[in-house]
């Protein structure tokens, strides 16, 4: 073999030896590569999580407080919307009881109820208060119901007050008293649970 032949053999296995060098060299930097790419899609996927929970989180935090906020709108509305349909219908209950107050049955509620209290007192001492707005019909009540009848110095409404001074009990049937515990124990009921 020649000097030719032999730097042509020894340029040819040098040639192959470089190449399967970088062949290996580029095989291995490539699956490095490789490596370092998927590790790096497994962290942007753990940080894609974990940032969709935590956004996710924070939305529904949102959207509770959304909710809650709009659950205190509609209750405060509903509380105004109560409030008004109360005072409504009570100031229309009254104005019912001043007309009432106009009629004959409301002379027989009277009698009803000063007959009531002188039976609930029996032989005790009763004192019987009307309302000033009805001192027109003391004479026709004391007529009726044989007991003397005492002006009150307060407007209670209508109806009647009477006490029995000896065991301190106060009988009040006035329109003022019944009316203040209609609006106290008074309360909406409707809506799903009601209807």
């Amino acid at each position: 073999m020649t000097t030719e032949e032999k730097l042509q053999q020894f340029r040819n296995r040098s040639m192959e030896d470089a190449r399967a060098r970088g062949n290996a060299i580029f095989h291995d930097y490539a699956d490095a590569l490789d490596k370092i790419y998927e590790e790096h899609v497994a962290d942007v996927g753990v940080q894609t999580e974990a940032q969709i929970r935590t956004e996710t989180e924070q939305l529904k935090r949102e959207a509770n407080k959304q909710l809650f906020q709009a659950q205190m709108d509609i209750k405060r509305e509903l509380s105004q919307v109560e409030a008004d349909l109360r005072a409504q219908l009570f100031s229309e209950v009254s104005g019912a009881l001043e007309r009432f107050m106009d009629t004959k049955e409301y002379e027989d509620f009277l009698i009803r109820r000063i007959n009531r209290a002188k039976k609930y007192a029996g032989d005790q001492n009763l004192i019987v208060y009307i309302d000033p707005a009805d001192s027109h019909r003391s004479r026709a009540l004391e007529a009726a119901t044989g007991v003397h009848l005492t002006m009150s110095q307060e407007l209670f409404g209508g109806g009647i007050r009477a006490v029995l001074p000896d065991r301190r009990i106060l009988l009040d049937y006035s329109f003022k008293t019944l009316l203040e515990k209609e609006k106290e124990n008074f309360s909406f009921e409707g809506g799903i649970s009601h209807e």
